[in-house]
């Protein structure tokens, strides 16, 4: 993935509208890789620095965002701690404000509002958060979230080869 300036990276987030604010000096490159389907958005990218980052999901997909690589980074969703076994899903409109102290790499999937809808409303909590559009914290386990990393992962190193018929919903 080829390196890009700041504000390049800020215009090529997919599925919501973003802010960045680098709070420090860049550490790092910033890179963002995409790989489109016919319903879901696969983003891998490496945030060069510090940064707070204001956004708005579209009303049309939720997102579920997570580390790609382990960091020591420190990184909060609405005040709420980030670890590096926890997935944040957005919910579709829903506002966010996300913190982290130095560089790190994520990766999203974009879903559809309504694969979201009809698989994950058996749990209370987050049918509460998704009704008022504030971001819900999926604690994973460590075999579930390094399934997760590495089907994305596949998906991601099939598009760069021209084939992209992977998926990741059975993560």
């Amino acid at each position: 993935m080829t390196p890009m300036l700041f504000d390049q990276y800020c215009r090529a987030v997919k599925q919501a509208r973003v802010s960045f604010v680098l709070t420090k000096r860049e550490e790092s490159p910033w890179w963002l890789g995409v790989v489109s389907g016919p319903s879901t958005v696969l983003q891998f990218g490496s945030d060069g620095g510090a940064s707070v980052v204001h956004g708005t999901v579209l009303d049309d997909s939720c997102i579920l965002i997570g580390r790609h690589r382990s960091s020591a980074a420190f990184i909060t969703i609405n005040g709420e701690v980030v670890t590096s076994q926890t997935f944040v899903l957005l919910p579709p409109g829903g506002h966010f404000v996300f913190s982290a102290d130095r560089s790190r790499t994520w990766f999203a999937i974009s879903l559809p509002r309504a694969t979201v809808e009809a698989h994950c409303f058996t749990n209370n909590d987050l049918k509460i958060r998704w009704t008022e559009r504030r971001p819900y914290l999926l604690p994973l386990t460590l075999d579930q979230t390094t399934e997760l990393v590495a089907r994305a992962e596949r998906m991601h190193a099939l598009s760069t080869e021209g084939s992209c018929s992977a998926s990741i919903e059975a993560a």
